[in-house]
């Protein structure tokens, strides 16, 4: 039994301890998902020890929204490129590049998917998707010129 004046509790019926713990971050873990240490957290007598639970959020990017396993970002592209196709890479989150080519006409706001190059899966098992929406940046204006040759061409 715990006495008030006991000399071997000088700081009461319990004393602050410090402990290391690592927490394990695997890949294609979610926002939600939890890490969970058994009977670390605050003690009192006669109960045992809580667990400590951190819960994984996520920090917002710059270019790349995630859903689930998929990425989703935007890709700016010019209106030639939008008529006569391009070829461009992405820095994807890790560094590499990821290719994204059309070879043909493109529409405002469509949505190019690139099988593999999403999030990790969870189970270890290969990766999700990334989708890219397109974003096609209009010119301010033309010339008289150029407004001929563009109805020449287009029509």
């Amino acid at each position: 039994a715990w006495k008030t004046n006991c000399k071997a509790c000088p700081n009461g019926m319990t004393e602050e301890e410090t402990i290391e713990l690592t927490v394990d971050l695997r890949k294609g873990m979610a926002p939600g998902d939890t890490i969970k240490f058994e009977q670390v957290a605050d003690e009192r007598v006669g109960h045992i020890a809580g667990d400590l639970i951190f819960t994984v959020r996520q920090a917002q990017h710059g270019s790349f929204a995630r859903d689930g396993d998929n990425l989703m970002t935007t890709m700016p592209i010019t209106l030639l490129d939008s008529l006569v196709g391009f070829e461009y890479s992405i820095d994807h989150l890790d560094g590499h590049q990821v290719p994204v080519t059309k070879t043909d006409v493109s529409y405002c706001s469509e949505i190019i998917r690139i099988a593999g190059q999403g999030m990790p899966k969870k189970n270890g098992k290969g990766f999700g998707d990334l989708f890219v929406t397109l974003s096609i940046n209009f010119p301010k204006s033309f010339s008289e010129s150029q407004k001929a040759q563009l109805k020449e061409v287009l029509k």
